[in-house]
């Protein structure tokens, strides 16, 4: 844990974040063993541990993916976003990794996706536990780097992640605060 502090950028809400090494090479020398490790001792210091994985799978995405309590796969309703969902599942099938470890989130990042919900449930083979919906707000806190969730709460991207990390963190039915992006997602005071 002392090894990853000096690491961790800490955002004004309490949320802090393990940001990516810089350089195409800057993963060279982490294996498996060392995303287990970090992983391992990040939950000794956070509630939730956080891990936005590229959209390939390599060893050490697999180390990260097989260490999770909960995969939650998010996919664009396109013709090839679908697609690579489905590949992931099948990724994570061959694992051994139980259904019930992963949920579906659709992200409709476009205001006219291509495909229907229900058919990308079909294709996947999961039920989507959560829908983000399209919000023009967030392409704006994109070029801003202000998080949406803080920067425009009552917007539907907003309360559609709130109402995801609800579901995530069993929160269900309590209350919602706005004093935090963390109690905004619904994740309380510990997170990364």
């Amino acid at each position: 844990r002392a090894t990853i502090a000096p690491y961790l950028d800490h955002h004004p809400s309490g949320l802090a974040v393990l940001g990516s090494l810089f350089g195409p090479d800057g993963w060279s020398t982490v294996g498996p063993d060392d995303i287990t490790a970090m992983l391992s001792a990040l939950s000794e210091s956070f509630e939730y541990v956080i891990v936005d994985t590229p959209g390939s799978v390599n060893n050490l995405v697999a180390a990260a993916l097989q260490s999770s309590d909960l995969i939650v796969l998010v996919t664009s309703r396109d013709v090839s976003s679908v697609k690579d969902a489905r590949a992931t599942v099948s990724i994570l099938d061959s694992w051994g990794i139980p259904r019930d470890r992963v949920r579906l989130c659709i992200n409709d990042s476009t205001h006219s996706p291509t495909v229907s919900a229900l058919e990308v449930e079909r294709v996947v083979g999961l039920t989507a536990t959560a829908t983000l919906p399209y919000d023009r707000q967030v392409e704006m806190a994109l070029q801003t780097g202000a998080p949406v969730v803080l920067d425009a709460q009552h917007g539907k991207f907003a309360e559609g992640v709130a109402s995801m990390a609800q579901l995530i963190s069993g929160a269900g039915d309590e209350p919602r605060r706005r004093a935090s992006l963390l109690s905004a997602i619904g994740l309380g005071r510990r997170a990364i």
